[in-house]
């Protein structure tokens, strides 16, 4: 499950290494602004994080912890729940199958 390996992500002691699931959730983070066609400063003055904290969430540089991860959620009318099960759909598209 996504939100468990995120959260695994966020309470190791590296927490910043990026992972292919701290990956899919910085992409999907990207794709819903993007979707709402918000520049990275719409998104910051929406959600109230330091630019350069979401730069490197929506980058992929940092895992958002689950404050960061609601006040981007809110700003995108999302649960952080939301965000991670669509990364999570995100991954599973994005790997390849293993041949029977």
């Amino acid at each position: 499950c996504a939100l468990w390996r995120y959260i695994a992500d966020m309470i190791s002691d590296n927490s910043r290494e990026r992972t292919l699931t701290s990956s899919a959730v910085a992409a999907q983070i990207r794709a819903e602004r993007a979707a709402k066609h918000w520049t990275i400063d719409e998104m910051v003055a929406r959600s109230g994080l330091a630019r350069s904290s979401y730069v490197r969430i929506e980058g992929g540089k940092r895992v958002a912890d689950i404050s960061q991860l609601d006040r981007i959620g809110k700003a995108l009318s999302l649960l952080p729940s939301e965000i991670l099960r669509r990364a999570e759909e995100r991954l599973q598209a994005e790997e390849p199958v293993a041949p029977a």
